[in-house]
């Protein structure tokens, strides 16, 4: 996309390069350029799902939009609705252990995303 929208660079640096910057992937400088679809609409579904789904749900949701809609940006939607999929790992942990304050932690994440690699190969 890059050497179809750059005119005549002579290295990688040249294609990587917007408004004067130079990007670390090709991939930032394509979303720099407006070559690739944003993830805002996939940004304001996770949001609605979050205010009348599970987290199962939502975690059904997510492996869907991975493994169909291609989003540029996986890890941002991780991280920003990442403790809305884990609500439910959060709240079990709690009730198991009621005498601690028990917050979101890397383990619970990690729970989640095995949860999510599995959900994600019934999509495939």
């Amino acid at each position: 996309m890059l050497l179809h929208t750059i005119k005549g660079p002579n290295s990688y640096a040249m294609l990587k390069t917007v408004d004067g910057r130079v990007c670390n992937t090709f991939r930032e400088a394509c979303q720099k350029l407006g070559l690739l679809e944003d993830d805002e609409h996939w940004t304001k579904t996770m949001s609605e799902a979050m205010l009348t789904s599970s987290p199962d749900q939502i975690r059904n949701l997510f492996a869907i939009i991975l493994t169909t809609c291609n989003p540029s940006n996986p890890r941002f939607l991780w991280d920003k609705f990442r403790e809305s999929m884990s609500e439910d790992f959060l709240a079990r942990v709690r009730r198991n252990n009621v005498t601690y304050d028990i917050q979101f932690s890397s383990e619970i994440f990690n729970k989640v995303l095995i949860i999510l690699e599995s959900k994600m190969y019934v999509y495939l």
